[in-house]
């Protein structure tokens, strides 16, 4: 930790020496221009589940991101993080941008799937995306099943993507390796992990359907190489490279508003093939999943510390299996959020779990959370 510590803290010394403006520090060589930036996310929260940690500090996120623009065509980004006790990579790739219609990520970068996932944690509307509270188990909220079955969040590949001058048309691909973050598949199958090595494959299509409006709309579609054949045929002593299946994920989803003032909304809807419940052999069972998300944000004028309110509600259902009665619920998250500048502010939400099995107990927790971003 004092590593982490140190390393954060050299970095951020940096930045507050060669700091200009409240959005970013630019650096300009010869060659390079260098954009810095960061966020600190202290988090406390609560869990209503007995045997849990009643309370908890932590580091949500410390990020630096260093934004880089070799010349109009060549960009590059990465973004080591410093939260949880400990360092890893979340954003680092090339971008070659061939004017305003087509561009070509490579590297480690999201997925192009999920709303929810796709939204920055610099401006997302809720303290966190999936179902987290202690003690409450199982992939039970949307983000929580693109999440943990890996149809979003980040990944290492290729992506292409293409619109129109306008923007308001947009085509995204792209193909990965299907294991997450931070995880070569070659390594990962000499450590002994169920890694199949054939590739992953996600696109989502964006459509603003009124000029000058703040509202588009899009789909996305997900193929993922299972690796529970591959684990299969281990136990028994079969051939370890087995026909590769793929289980499947679309969602549709929506957004009105923007994050500066006034409704925002965020809604998806989601159907896949659940391939961490399979058994192998055995059709892969389905789950679907539901969540909207809506904010009305307020200015306070002649306010010297706080420059926005918020009040937000999400409502979010899942089922993650067909198979099985009763295993989804609901995840339902009042809250608030004080604005201070930008997007510095503090956010208060009760995440509300209530299962639908009568046997469970509804569960909940209360989350504070202070974001810094410079």
């Amino acid at each position: 930790m004092n590593k982490i510590s140190a390393c954060f803290g050299g970095a951020l010394a940096l930045l507050v020496v060669l700091a200009t403006s409240g959005e970013a520090t630019e650096v300009t060589t010869k060659a390079v221009k260098l954009n810095l930036s960061g966020r600190v996310h202290t988090q406390f929260n609560t869990s209503s589940v007995d045997g849990e940690l009643g309370s908890d500090f932590l580091i949500r996120r410390a990020r630096l991101s260093f934004d880089i623009q070799m010349n109009d065509f060549v960009f590059g980004k990465v973004q080591p993080d410093f939260g949880k006790g400990k360092i890893t990579l979340k954003d680092a790739y090339m971008k070659l941008v061939y004017g305003p219609n087509v561009s070509f990520r490579l590297g480690q970068f999201k997925r192009p799937f999920d709303i929810f996932e796709l939204t920055s944690s610099t401006k997302i509307l809720v303290v966190e995306r999936a179902l987290k509270v202690r003690g409450v188990g199982g992939k039970r909220s949307l983000s929580s099943l693109t999440e943990k079955l890996g149809f979003s969040d980040r990944d290492i590949g290729l992506e292409v993507k293409l619109q129109n001058d306008a923007k308001s048309v947009s085509l995204t691909a792209a193909v990965t390796n299907g294991t997450g973050a931070n995880v070569i598949p070659s390594v990962a199958r000499k450590d002994g992990d169920d890694v199949v090595g054939e590739k992953q494959y996600t696109g989502r299509a964006t459509l603003r359907p009124m000029a000058d409006t703040d509202f588009v709309i899009a789909v996305a579609g997900g193929m993922k190489p299972d690796a529970l054949p591959l684990a299969a045929a281990k136990v028994v002593g079969d051939d370890l490279n087995p026909e590769v299946e793929y289980a499947v994920a679309v969602q549709a989803d929506l957004e009105y508003g923007n994050f500066k003032s006034g409704p925002h909304v965020q809604a998806g809807v989601l159907w896949g093939e659940n391939w961490d419940s399979a058994v192998h052999g055995a059709d892969l069972p389905t789950f679907v999943a539901a969540q909207v998300i809506g904010t009305y944000k307020i200015p306070v004028d002649g306010n010297s510390y706080v420059e926005a309110v918020e009040p937000i509600l999400r409502v979010s259902y899942a089922d993650p299996n067909d198979e099985i009665e009763d295993d989804g619920g609901f995840l339902v998250t009042p809250g608030v959020q004080f604005f201070f500048v930008g997007r510095n502010k503090v956010a208060f939400n009760v995440d509300v779990f209530i299962p639908e099995a009568d046997s469970e107990e509804t569960e909940y927790s209360i989350k504070v959370q202070s974001s810094v971003h410079f």
